[in-house]
């Protein structure tokens, strides 16, 4: 979850997310902690970002609507590794 209280990371996903909402995207949050802390998700439902916590409601998410995505931004590497593996035969026409 991008807190944006001293983590320069956060602040730059926070930063992206704002901006893909601006360009008219429909844009999806998914922590890979599956923590939604309610401040937090409450500023991304306000900006008009869809949050899915949950590896299973992720995965299925991704397995419904991968034909449609078309761009993946994953960060911090550590972890992008347990995504990355779904993306490519789920998500034909998505740039990761």
């Amino acid at each position: 979850m991008p807190i944006r209280e001293g983590r320069a990371g956060s602040v730059r996903m926070t930063r992206i997310l704002e901006l893909l909402v601006g360009l008219g995207r429909r844009v999806v949050f998914m922590p890979l902690n599956n923590a939604v802390p309610e401040q937090y998700a409450d500023q991304l439902y306000q900006l008009g970002v869809t949050v899915i916590a949950g590896t299973g409601e992720q995965l299925e998410y991704i397995r419904d609507a991968g034909v449609d995505l078309r761009l993946a931004i994953l960060s911090r590497p550590h972890v992008a590794w347990q995504v990355l593996e779904h993306i490519p035969d789920r998500v034909p026409a998505g740039v990761v």
